[in-house]
């Protein structure tokens, strides 16, 4: 005859079960947040080839038309932000949302052929301009490399 406690299940294996998929499912979140990290590392080590292959370069602006004014601040302290907010007043190639803040990313091609971005918070629903830049030299690489780093492209309106 069989032992009665190998063929029920008891009251601590059904625990010990629990215990071990709720340490699975941590392990599972863990990796997946760890998956976004991952690809900040990864796209700052691509080639300009290979992240071209990820984010072409633009060629016609979006439908999103927006006038803005850059901060004195940005004016001041960067010679090309006059150029990039002419640019963004004339067209926006592609907005990137920030990963960590309620912040915005115009991207602007000047009359010099060079790719510029202006943070843009909303507050209160009113865009408020940043200091506008050319990321690296402005060429589209050197904007994408540093947009990858803690922003994402964006589609969505812009709230």
């Amino acid at each position: 005859m069989m032992n009665s406690t190998m063929t029920h299940s008891n009251g601590l294996g059904k625990v010990f079960l629990f215990f071990a998929f709720i340490c699975l499912f941590g392990v599972f979140i863990l990796m997946l947040s760890q998956l976004e990290n991952m690809a900040v590392v990864s796209a700052s080590t691509l080639t300009d080839e290979q992240l071209l292959a990820l984010y072409p370069e633009p060629i016609s602006p979006i439908t999103v038309q927006r006038t803005g004014r850059v901060s004195q601040h940005g004016i001041t302290k960067h010679p090309e932000a006059a150029a990039i907010e002419e640019a963004c007043n004339k067209s926006i190639f592609q907005v990137w949302r920030d990963k960590y803040e309620r912040k915005y990313y115009y991207l602007c091609k000047t009359a010099e052929g060079k790719w510029g971005l202006i943070p843009v918070i909303i507050s209160a629903g009113e865009e408020i301009w940043k200091t506008a830049f050319y990321p690296g030299t402005g060429v589209w690489t050197d904007v994408v490399r540093y947009l990858t780093n803690t922003a994402t492209r964006y589609k969505g309106p812009i709230k």
